[in-house]
């Protein structure tokens, strides 16, 4: 993943259950936002310093179905950003 350093102005994370989301932060772009939708209760500890030295930021919501983001990639495909729908 160390290609993709600094890549991404966008990951929305999926992932419903606790789960590591420091190896992704190195992937945010400067101003870069980690969402996580439909993350319910705890998270293991975010790493502050990705976020403090790349003025990156975490943000949530509790819902988020799987047609709405399909729809959302659909969408993005004529303007050329890429996105992908893990099941």
């Amino acid at each position: 993943m160390a290609g993709a350093a600094s890549s991404f102005d966008l990951i929305i994370d999926t992932v419903p259950v606790k789960h590591d989301v420091n190896p992704y932060l190195p992937l945010l772009d400067v101003d870069g936002t980690l969402v996580l939708v439909g993350q319910i209760g705890p998270l293991a500890e975010p790493s502050t310093v990705p976020l403090l030295m790349g003025r990156r930021r975490i943000a949530g919501s509790p819902i988020g179905a799987a047609l709405p983001r399909r729809r959302k990639c659909w969408t993005s495909a004529p303007r050329r950003a890429s996105c992908r729908v893990a099941r």
